[in-house]
């Protein structure tokens, strides 16, 4: 499935941060990439919420 909506891509990317923050890092690459986000777009995205996690142990 590719994404053709812009709301398509915020649940994808909602879906994919929840997997994430739950510890399944490898299932929301998959979900997101079988949702035809590029690489680039994933990594950018995971790097974020890795960015605001260590921030947040660190306060």
């Amino acid at each position: 499935m590719i994404i053709r909506s812009n709301k398509a891509l915020e649940e994808t990317v909602t879906t994919g941060l929840q997997l994430f923050k739950k510890g399944e890092c490898f299932d929301a690459v998959i979900l997101m990439k079988n949702h035809g986000l590029p690489n680039s777009v994933i990594a950018r995205v995971l790097y974020e919420q890795n960015r605001i996690r260590n921030t947040d142990f660190q306060n």
